[in-house]
């Protein structure tokens, strides 16, 4: 039991920090764009597109509190995306979209919609996600996301990464002064706040 709190535990900690991490926005039938993710993936050594794609629908998470409430509620999914955020590429990527103004927009406009609250708190508590933690010891591939925190091929991984200075490029990024220009202008623009104000009828007023 105490496993598990815990695993809820960093599992939270995650969702309040990243959700929307990996968004580049939304599409108009709402399928989520990860085109800046991925050229930050691309940017890992010895990355490949095709191993983001293999990973992009487990990370929907990070972009949608409604996923990640799901994610919560359902012990496999959770576990699966445990798996997938140890790793550096990953780590990378995360970071990297954290400081990114379009990423701050689907942040502002997750946490201002009443409906995605809903919604988010409905997936988490549905009943159905009790069942399943309740299964979790006997499922199978809980225990395979959870073996693979223990393969060795992980630790070569982060071993190459820790040295590779590409890792490190989202702090190292801040010594360019070009690149607070366009994070400088997302700050002081009141279309940046129009989802929040709007949330008190003041939306016209981020326009004009």
């Amino acid at each position: 039991m105490n496993t598990v709190l815990k695993t809820l535990a960093t599992a939270g900690a995650f969702a309040v920090a990243a959700t929307g991490a990996w968004a580049a926005g939304e599409e108009e039938t709402g399928d989520h764009k990860f085109e800046k993710a991925a050229e930050y993936y691309g940017q890992c050594e010895g990355a490949d597109v095709a191993d983001f794609e293999q990973i992009q629908e487990d990370v929907k998470a990070f972009t949608d509190m409604e996923v990640m409430a799901a994610t919560l509620n359902d012990p496999e999914k959770l576990f699966k995306l445990m798996d997938v955020v140890n790793d550096p590429h990953t780590i990378h990527v995360m970071v990297s979209c954290a400081t990114e103004p379009v990423m701050w927009d689907t942040w502002m406009e997750n946490a201002t919609s009443l409906d995605k609250w809903v919604d988010a708190s409905a997936a988490l508590m549905n009943p159905e996600g009790m069942v399943k933690w309740m299964v979790a010891p006997v499922n199978g591939e809980v225990w395979k996301s959870a073996a693979n925190h223990l393969n060795p091929d992980k630790y070569v991984k982060w071993g190459n990464s820790l040295i590779n200075p590409t890792f490190y490029s989202p702090v190292t990024n801040m010594l360019d002064l070009e690149w607070y220009e366009p994070r400088i202008e997302w700050i002081a623009s009141a279309e940046s706040y129009a989802p929040m104000l709007g949330m008190f009828g003041l939306d016209n007023w981020a326009t004009e």
